[in-house]
């Protein structure tokens, strides 16, 4: 579990990084998502080990779905530029 919580501290500190470093403003949403993963984190371990485990699971591969989806979008759209002679 320690592991775990130092992974999501890694990766919490990354992405507050890179959303200063390239000045780009947090969503409205984010006390809402703060207090959703805050339940769901603590909700899980209480649960135990395993819990936390599907838990992480299940939500990075929907996170990875939803990656993507947003990857196969923009690639759409460089092809379409590409076609219409933009760069």
């Amino acid at each position: 579990m320690q592991h775990m919580h130092a992974q999501e501290a890694t990766h919490f500190a990354t992405f507050n990084r890179l959303l200063s470093r390239h000045r780009i403003r947090p969503t409205l949403m984010y006390p809402v998502w703060t207090a959703a993963a805050t339940a769901l984190g603590w909700g899980t371990a209480m649960l135990g080990r395993e819990a936390a485990m599907a838990c992480t699971e299940a939500v990075e591969t929907e996170i990875g779905g939803h990656y993507n989806g947003q990857v196969r979008v923009l690639l759409e759209w460089m092809r379409d530029m590409e076609g219409r002679g933009e760069e």
